[in-house]
């Protein structure tokens, strides 16, 4: 079959191609795309160089589609159904990593951020966070917006940092209930007069930028904990002593930081593992489906392919009202 696809073709350039895909093999499908997400981070990075990866490449890891075909051993989805994946920015697909059946009545423009909410949910996975503790979330991009919205749901009392106030509103519009303007000195007095000069028992970085180590660490309670789930990126020069003292030592706070990168998850269940990225994915769905989880104020560009360029540069240079960004390919042959 013949479809098209997006393609970087070298730093800071993106157009649409025509590829050909073959049948699904065992255990995967084949589906005509409706919806894919554009990944703000890993996506601009490696628009921009910050990542390197060897040109042309395809991007995208977020689809939402319709089954056209199931490979040996498919029992869910069936032909007709809708399936939600880690899909490339293209027409046609073929699953590769894992496929979840779309629940009846999820629209798809929902449905696709299942996939940022799994790089979210990591980092409440990898805290050890209770009921009642106070969580501060470092950046209301979309996959911070969605774990503010995660750990509210797990009993948390959230606070939201950003220094957008285009974001600040969407995040306010989904419920997130301590939003705070991080422009004054990162946010920190203002998350300190609310918990009464403790901090937060846990810190979840989601931007992907080193320094903000440093508003971590300042935000964080004592013995509490800084959970990275923003891959960081860029160049960083500063003396590292005072942070590992914060870590180190017990007087000046005994921190702990931990990674949580989707892909430490085991992609599918596992003898003794609790969690894996299929059950994840099966979770997210439900919990968009039920409405538990806000995703329309997150929606700020459903975007033609053809779009593609001016919003990957609106992207890399932070160009306000950009958020969620979706491109629509139910008119593509």
């Amino acid at each position: 079959m013949q479809g098209c696809r997006l393609v970087f073709t070298g730093l800071g350039r993106v157009e649409l191609e025509p590829f050909g895909i073959d049948p699904p093999g065992p255990g995967q499908v084949l589906y005509r795309t409706l919806v894919t997400q554009l990944s703000a981070g890993t996506e601009t990075a490696k628009f921009v160089g910050l990542q390197q990866v060897e040109f042309p490449w395809v991007p995208g890891y977020a689809a939402v589609g319709e089954v056209l075909e199931c490979g040996p051993g498919v029992t869910s989805p069936q032909v007709g159904e809708r399936v939600y994946t880690y899909g490339p920015h293209a027409s046609l697909g073929v699953t590769q990593v894992l496929h979840a059946r779309v629940p009846d009545g999820l629209a798809a423009e929902a449905a696709v951020f299942a996939r940022l909410g799994t790089v979210a949910l990591t980092a409440l996975r990898v805290s050890d966070v209770e009921l009642g503790d106070r969580v501060a979330v470092l950046g209301l991009g979309v996959v911070g917006n969605l774990a503010a919205q995660l750990f509210q749901l797990a009993g948390c009392e959230v606070f939201g940092l950003e220094t957008d106030a285009f974001r600040r509103e969407r995040a306010a519009a989904c419920g997130v209930r301590h939003v705070v303007d991080a422009t004054v000195e990162g946010g920190v007095p203002e998350v300190k007069a609310l918990t009464c000069g403790r901090g937060c028992e846990c810190v979840v970085e989601a931007v992907g930028r080193p320094q903000l180590v440093e508003t971590a660490c300042a935000l964080a309670a004592p013995r509490g904990e800084v959970v990275w789930v923003g891959s960081p990126r860029g160049e960083w020069v500063t003396d590292v002593t005072p942070i590992l003292n914060q870590v180190h030592l017990w007087g000046n706070g005994c921190l702990t930081f931990k990674g949580a990168h989707e892909w430490r998850i085991p992609v599918r269940p596992s003898d003794g593992l609790k969690h894996s990225l299929e059950s994840h994915a099966e979770l997210l769905l439900r919990l968009l489906a039920e409405g538990r989880l806000a995703t329309e104020p997150l929606r700020t560009h459903l975007a033609e392919p053809a779009a593609a360029q001016g919003l990957y540069e609106a992207l890399r240079d932070r160009k306000p009202g950009h958020l969620g960004v979706l491109f629509d390919w139910r008119g593509m042959a």
